[in-house]
Parts: C-alpha cells; sequence; structure tokens
C-alpha cells in the first residue's frame, strides 16, 4: 500500500471535519473518545497527523465502564495511555485523560431508569464527554463511528420501525460531537493502522450475538453482501433522502407548539415523588396536522417532557397508531405508561408524571394493555391482540420478543418457592434452573418471569433469562 493511501485518508478526515465548522487556526483543541478499538486508534492516529500539520492539540478521553471483565477494560485504556504516550513522545500534539466510572455506577442507573446496560453506559458515557469538554476547554469531540457503523444502524432501525428521523441515520454532526470517519469503512480504517505500524485492541462482547448489531453486523450484513453487492450504497443514499426530508417534517411539526404546565398533577399511583412538570399542546392544531407531521409532533412533547423530568423514555410506534386512532372518535381519554400518562380532553393533549411505589425486594407489574414499561432489565413494549399480547423485551443493542400471552398478566422478580412446568410434565423449582444456567446473584435478581394472571391456576409461563444473556424457559400450549 503506498503513502497516497494514508494521505488521502487523512484527507478525508480533514474535509469531514471542515463540514462539520472545526476551526483548523493555530492554537486550537480537539477533543477524541478513544476505545482502544480499530476505529478510534485510527482516528487517534489521524487527528495528531492533522494536529502536527495544522498546529492544533488533540485531547484525548477514553472511559472504563468497570462493565467488563477488570484486565479486559482496564487493559484497553492502559492500551490508549501507552499509544497516546508513545505519540506525544514523537512529537505530536496529544495528552491524554481517563475516567473510571465507579464498579457497580453503570448497573445502578440501569435499574434507576429502567433501561439496558448497554443503554446506561451510553448515558454515562455521554456525560463524561460532555464533562471533559468543559474542564479541558473543547468546543467540540470526535467520535470513531465509520460507514459500516452507519449501515448497521440503519439496518437496525429499519427493523426496529423507525421513520424518517431513524432512517436519516447517524449524523456526521450533532452538538458538540463530529464524526469524521463517517465516510470510511472498516476494512480502510484497519488499513490505515496497519500501515502507520500500529495495532488495536478488540472488545470481546463484539462477537455476542445475544446482541441486535452484533447479529446485524455478523450475520445480517454478510449475508446481504453476498446476495445484493452494493447494497450499502443504496442504504446510504435512502438515509440522505430520509435525513433531507426529516429536516422538512421537523419543520413543519414545530406549529404544534407544546409548552410546559405545572399546574398539571401526577398521575395515578402511590408513592408519588412530586408533580413534575407536565407539557400540553392544542389539541386542535395537533389534529389538524397530517399523520405524519403528528407522529413528529407527539415524539417533540415526549421529548420535552421528558428533559423537563430528567427522564428518558422510548415509545414503540405501534402504540403510538392507537393513540391517533383514538383522536379521531374519542373526546377524552388517557393511557399510562410506565412513568408517565398521556392524556387528552376537549381542548388539549399532554404528557403528566406518573410515580409508582418502589421496593427493594424486587420487581412487579401488572399488564392488561398496551404500553411500554421500565423494569430494571431494561423496557417491555406490550401490544395486546384480544386476549393475548406480544411483548418485546428491549434492552439497548438486544431485543427478543414472546408472543401469545394470555391477558392479563404480570412480570416480576423470582421469588423462593417459584415453580415452572418442565417437558416432562413435573414443576422444576425456578431457581434449580437459574443455578443450572450459572446465572450469579447479580443475574438472579434482575431475571423476570412471566405469570398468567387470566385463570385461577396463575401458572408462570415464561422464564425470560435472555435479559442477562441466559436462556428463556418458555411453556408451550
Amino acid at each position: 500500500m503506498s503513502d497516497s493511501f494514508v494521505l488521502e485518508f487523512d484527507g478525508i478526515v480533514r474535509e469531514n471535519l471542515e463540514r462539520s465548522g472545526f476551526d483548523f487556526s493555530a492554537g486550537k483543541s480537539l477533543g477524541a473518545a478513544v476505545s482502544g478499538g480499530a476505529d478510534s486508534v485510527s482516528l487517534l492516529l489521524s487527528l495528531c497527523r492533522l494536529g502536527k500539520e495544522c498546529g492544533f492539540s488533540v485531547k484525548v478521553i477514553t472511559v472504563n465502564h468497570n462493565i467488563r471483565p477488570a484486565e479486559e477494560s482496564a487493559g484497553d485504556a492502559a492500551f490508549v495511555a501507552g499509544l497516546c504516550r508513545e505519540l506525544c513522545e514523537k512529537g505530536y500534539p496529544v495528552s491524554f485523560c481517563e475516567k473510571v466510572l465507579e464498579p457497580g455506577l453503570v448497573a445502578e442507573l440501569a435499574r434507576e431508569k429502567g433501561i439496558g446496560m448497554e443503554a446506561a453506559a451510553r448515558i454515562l458515557r455521554y456525560r463524561a464527554f460532555e464533562e471533559f469538554s468543559e474542564s479541558a476547554g473543547v468546543e467540540l469531540i470526535a467520535l470513531a463511528h465509520n460507514k459500516n457503523d452507519q449501515v448497521e444502524t440503519l439496518l437496525m432501525r429499519f427493523l426496529q420501525g423507525s421513520g424518517a428521523s431513524g432512517l436519516g441515520g447517524i449524523r456526521m454532526c450533532r452538538d458538540r460531537f463530529v464524526r469524521p470517519l463517517l465516510t470510511v469503512s472498516r476494512t480502510e480504517i484497519e488499513e490505515y493502522v496497519r500501515h502507520l505500524g500500529y495495532g488495536w485492541r478488540t472488545d470481546s462482547t463484539n462477537f455476542d450475538l445475544n446482541y441486535l448489531r452484533n447479529r446485524v453486523r455478523n450475520e445480517l450484513v454478510p449475508f446481504l453482501r453476498k446476495k445484493f453487492p452494493g447494497f450499502e450504497t443504496a442504504l446510504i443514499s435512502g438515509a440522505e433522502k430520509s435525513s433531507a426530508d426529516d429536516e422538512v417534517l421537523s419543520v413543519m411539526a414545530e406549529e404544534a407548539e407544546w409548552e410546559c404546565d405545572v399546574g398539571i398533577g401526577v398521575a395515578g399511583g402511590a408513592g408519588v415523588d412530586g408533580a413534575g412538570v407536565a407539557v400540553k399542546c392544542s389539541r386542535k392544531v395537533f389534529c389538524r396536522l397530517k399523520k405524519a407531521l403528528r407522529i413528529r409532533a407527539f415524539y417533540n412533547g415526549l421529548d420535552l417532557f421528558c428533559s423537563k423530568n430528567n427522564m428518558e423514555s422510548r415509545f414503540p410506534y405501534r402504540s403510538l397508531a392507537l393513540i391517533l386512532g383514538r383522536l379521531e372518535c374519542e373526546k377524552k381519554f388517557s393511557v399510562d405508561f410506565e412513568g408517565f400518562s398521556f392524556c387528552v380532553d376537549d381542548e388539549f393533549i399532554y404528557f403528566k408524571k406518573r410515580s409508582f411505589v418502589a421496593t427493594d425486594s424486587g420487581f412487579f407489574v401488572i399488564i392488561k394493555q398496551d404500553g411500554v414499561f421500565s423494569l430494571p432489565f431494561g423496557e417491555v413494549c406490550c401490544s395486546v391482540y384480544g386476549n393475548v399480547a406480544a411483548l418485546r423485551f428491549d434492552l439497548g443493542d438486544e431485543s427478543f420478543e414472546l408472543e401469545k400471552v394470555p391477558v392479563p398478566f404480570c412480570i416480576r422478580s423470582v421469588q423462593p418457592g417459584d415453580r415452572i412446568l418442565a417437558a416432562d410434565g413435573t414443576m422444576k423449582p425456578v431457581l434449580d434452573i437459574l443455578s443450572d444456567w450459572h446465572a450469579g446473584a447479580g443475574q438472579k435478581r434482575l431475571i423476570p418471569v412471566i405469570q398468567d394472571l387470566s385463570n385461577k391456576n396463575q401458572n408462570l409461563i415464561a422464564l425470560a433469562g435472555r435479559v442477562c444473556g441466559l436462556g428463556n424457559w418458555i411453556v408451550r400450549g
């Protein structure tokens, strides 16, 4: 490989930084998030070369989440620190900062917000990036998302039913974050690092097929490349069109203006922890919008509500479609979801906070209707069809579904004495199954059972070990 490849690679990085608004004037600093993988190592090397040439410094941050084995996560951080030290000794303008999260902090946030471990890690990682941006005095932080990440993300969002905003893909620049490798393939990235004589670290979880992204990367993408050569180009072209549509829809949806209203109280439940801030919008204005704009306006209101109440919420389109249908024919109604309610009256539509009793002994939720329910292991999206429901367990990058669950039912933590029907017709203790799976104490606290409440027997019908990367035990028939 010729040196012209390296120069071309650096030229792409520079062009994308310029498109993102980075000022190459001497004396400026640029942040870079580096994990030790090939993507972030190539980003670091290219930024250092450009910094030396153009007169700006590179300030590196790496985050140790403390959720993988200590020798692996600490080893990644040590690798990045050593690489930065080596580059500095060679005269490149680079400095290094490590943010170490306390052990258990990611799991604690996941329980607190009712989200998966990956989602909680991402929240804490971006918090660390923002704090670093302020303390290090850098206006922009470069992230190492690449062209392959873009393709994988688009496929994931398509499979999850995203609209124009999701199918627009990863943006080159958002807020203080820039992605100068977004038009570069992973193959080019690895060739670049090898050509410069460096190596990288490999995250062992990249091959865990319990995660949706890994299944897309290791199974779906190779299949599409074999059967539909060049599909990536068409996919990314479609994303560019969706992104352009998204810009127009976002402006038009602002006609439905949401405003805060602290006068609307908390809905339902005991254990109220404060009324929070409700948001409302004119029903008349909302309903005169076309359907595509109503969808966008709804999510605008939910985003505002969550930001005002320091909440995280992911809302399935299937539930939204049911709400939009009820708006056409019902004067007043409300739909409860975990943590908030969506309400409609003659004049307004609004989101308001909903609180529940929290206990230290476990979790328990009875489900009778459509909704999104946040639990310690992640979110459960429920769609009811007559007297049965379809469930999707959303754990961040990983998800799975259960169908034909009798309604009503409950999802709860395992209790001593729980038994579930085995294939041989006997009732097997749930704790024995968890022991056979070699589930740790923390996993045993998170793994839920699903209990049928539709008849007097109220038997357990499922043990969802997949929430912790184990198996599922499903009672058939």
